[in-house]
């Protein structure tokens, strides 16, 4: 761009290189500076007609509503993945797996009785699916998947053949031939309460029930339910892998199940080898040592098998335990056995027995995260105990003052759907529980960063005019969620020449705004944000005019104030709102000069429309609204008097109709404001369709906005937005926006 003669007074600065802001944000009045405050960003919400002030849950919410810091999945969240009406009863079995690699998925395991379902990362599963190969009748496919499980009377063959094809949608037996897979519901399949799941290092499932022990391979089902064989009793308490090796707790001693070729050996172990009871409650394997450690009605014991032999060592109350009785065993990172006990936990450190005693509270199970966090149900809710162990090897051995661990508990009054946890299975960072209202799942938020970028105006085919955007998030326990951005705006070069006889000024112009962002929740699902933001406006830097260098840069502050509210009057919908860039007038040159920042109003709701496995439906609509004002002498205003007569006056002081009411001054208001809805449809997590339209009257703009989003694992998404300039609502000129993309990355820690 080149400018020639004249001095440069602010005006001046603005058509040097504001203007181009002023094209890319269509501002219809242009009375305010630094417009990069209020650049969208975020491909996703880009994607959606530029919606998301009710839809703030990734890290670009630190710009659209920094209350969404305070909300899953940006930070530590309860989530009822599983209402109890869903089940047929109480839970009597749960075990997870974590995450194995950059494409998988951590699952659960869930029994209630006899009803088996499993949490594969998107959804819950009821049954399996076996492929039926070419030419390969439906019959044998069933035999093979089946096992020893087949049943041996024809009469009960043809009913589980007929209930199967059933569950596949063979209804009739011509349709019987166009199967190209089978729906196994695990109905079919267990038919025993299931007390116990465990999942052994090759994937294999094993199932311990009242009736014996079951395992899928992979490839077929196989029961064990002769006691002859050596499992003593069916009536089968826990399970526990270590290698090739499967330990079976039942209510009538130990048993171990080794593979040998195609063979099972099966050994027994009872109170003569060192355990407590015959009764066995849990067990847990520490997999560095293969140490077994097993809970009893009658204490704790532990074997530990070595190349030369093989050492027995029980405890009982004498010998340290809150009690003889342990409900729950599990080992930490480190090895150290954690007891659920009715009085409360004992902790092993490796020399005695630790007590962390409970009054008037019935502890049930105990779970341990990857984090070292020790979880403890109970009927009076739930605990989380950071071992002031961890806390010294997490510092390096420094954790001065300090004497105990941190306790955190949570109830029905912070986030706990239910005060009872009978169970309790960890998986990496997050921890699931059964309670009386269902399977409750505590989330542990990730670090995010967020990447975005926009090539600006394709009409004017300027490279150099673009918009980036950094951002990332970071959850801090019981404290909420910090985030911050950096928005920067490049505006190209500009030529300037004062005159003909003086030489030309080139220029760089761009605007940088940098935030620091916090969100934290409040009570009856309520969220408060704040973005504290610092700006640096260089249009013309270090310009020469009159023979005197300027500075040609404004710098200055603004903050944003924010809320939001989940569940607002039903399930799914959440109202956001923010006031943004609350903060000083800045200058260029001269500070009776300024120009007031965009003060903007905004609020907007999401509603998720309908999220059943592998498809979700939401919809969001915004309006914002931006008031600045000037004095009939064009000085600028504050930002509160500003945002008064901004609305009060939306012509300009003095610039009214005569014959204006305040009907007139409302249709005035709603032409300003700035219009958006949108939609965003996800299919199984990974692949998200959107479409979205922005109006903007006073702006002249009517754009149809296209999106697209994949999400690789649960570590990366990437999205995609393009702008389609239309005309549904009245006649206006077409936008220099037309065909604009935009591109954002946002990685998961």
């Amino acid at each position: 761009m080149c400018l020639i003669g004249g001095t440069l007074s602010r005006k001046h600065l603005l058509s040097a290189g504001f203007a181009l802001s002023l094209a890319v944000m269509a501002q219809a009045q242009g009375q305010s500076a630094v417009l990069t405050l209020v650049m969208p960003v975020g491909a996703r919400q880009l994607g959606m007609g530029e919606t998301s002030v009710g839809l703030a849950d990734d890290v670009f919410a630190t710009y659209w509503n920094p209350a969404g810091l305070a909300f899953g999945p940006l930070a530590d969240e309860w989530e009822l993945a599983l209402p109890s009406a869903k089940l047929p009863g109480k839970v009597t079995a749960m075990s997870s797996t974590k995450r194995t690699g950059l494409f998988s998925r951590g699952e659960l395991w869930l029994a209630s009785g006899s009803d088996l379902r499993r949490w594969d990362g998107k959804a819950w599963r009821t049954g399996q699916v076996v492929s039926l190969d070419q030419g390969e009748k439906a019959v044998a496919v069933m035999r093979r998947f089946l096992g020893n499980l087949w049943p041996t009377d024809t009469a009960s063959q043809r009913a589980l053949q007929d209930s199967i094809l059933q569950a596949s949608g063979a209804e009739r037996p011509e349709d019987e031939r166009d199967l190209v897979e089978l729906s196994v519901p695990f109905s079919l399949v267990v038919k025993d309460s299931v007390r116990a799941i465990a999942l052994d290092e090759t994937g294999k499932l094993w199932l311990g029930t009242t009736n014996g022990l079951l395992r899928w391979d992979g490839k077929s089902w196989r029961a064990w339910r002769d006691t002859a064989l050596g499992l003593g009793t069916n009536r089968i308490t826990s399970l526990a892998t270590s290698g090739a090796a499967v330990w079976i707790g039942t209510e009538d001693g130990l048993v171990r199940l080794r593979q040998k070729n195609n063979d099972f050996e099966f050994r027994r172990f009872g109170e003569s080898f060192g355990l407590g009871s015959q009764y066995i409650t849990s067990m847990a394997v520490e997999e560095k040592t293969k140490t077994l450690w097993v809970g009893t009605r009658g204490g704790v014991s532990r074997l530990e098998i070595t190349a030369q032999a093989s050492t027995w060592k029980a405890w009982t109350r004498t010998d340290g335990l809150l009690s003889d009785t342990a409900h729950a065993v599990t080992l930490d990172p480190d090895g150290q056995a954690w007891v659920a006990q009715s009085q409360g936990v004992s902790h092993w450190d490796g020399k005695a027995w630790e007590r962390l005693e409970f009054k008037a509270v019935n502890v049930n199970s105990i779970g341990v995260d990857k984090k070292r966090n020790v979880w403890i149900g109970s009927d009076k809710g739930v605990w989380k105990y950071y071992p002031l162990a961890a806390e010294k090897k997490e510092s390096g051995g420094k954790a001065e003052g300090q004497k105990q661990g941190r306790w955190v508990h949570y109830h029905s009054g912070n986030g706990l759907i239910a005060n009872d946890a009978s169970m309790v299975a960890a998986q990496g960072e997050d921890v699931w529980f059964a309670t009386s209202k269902g399977i409750v799942k505590s989330h542990k938020a990730k670090a995010r960063l967020g990447l975005f970028y926009e090539n600006l105006l394709p009409a004017l085919q300027l490279k150099d005019l673009y918009h980036t955007f950094v951002a990332g998030t970071f959850p801090v326990e019981e404290w909420g969620t910090f985030g911050g951005f950096i928005n920067f705006l490049s505006l190209g070069q500009t030529t300037y020449q004062e005159n003909e006889n003086l030489p030309e000024q080139t220029f760089a112009s761009y605007e940088l705004v940098g935030a620091i962002s916090y969100g934290t929740r409040l009570p009856r699902n309520w969220g408060l944000g704040l973005n504290l933001k610092f700006l640096y406006s260089a249009l013309a830097s270090g310009i020469t005019i009159g023979g005197q260098k300027e500075s040609g840069v404004a710098a200055s502050y603004a903050f944003d104030v924010a809320v939001m509210r989940k569940d607002l009057f039903l399930p799914g919908l959440t109202w956001g709102a923010q006031i943004q860039n609350i903060g000083p007038s800045v200058f260029y040159i001269s500070k009776d000069e300024s120009d007031p920042i965009p003060l903007t109003w905004k609020t907007g709701f999401s509603y998720q429309i309908f999220k059943v496995p592998g498809h979700s439906l939401t919809a969001a609509a915004d309006i914002s609204r931006e008031t600045v004002s000037r004095t009939a002498s064009g000085k600028a205003r504050n930002f509160a008097t500003g945002a008064y007569y901004g609305l009060a006056e939306p012509w300009g002081e003095g610039e009214a109709p005569a014959d204006a009411g305040w009907s007139d001054i409302a249709q005035k208001n709603f032409e300003e404001s700035v219009y958006n809805l949108g939609m965003e449809y996800v299919y199984s997590q990974m692949l998200a369709l959107r479409g979205g339209f922005l109006f903007d009257p006073g702006g002249k703009r009517q754009e149809a906005d296209l999106g697209v989003g994949v999400t690789i694992s649960d570590l990366l998404q990437l999205d995609y937005a393009y702008i389609k300039d239309v005309q549904l609502l009245g006649n206006q000129p077409a936008g220099v926006r037309e065909g604009q993309s935009r591109l954002s990355f946002n990685f998961m820690f």
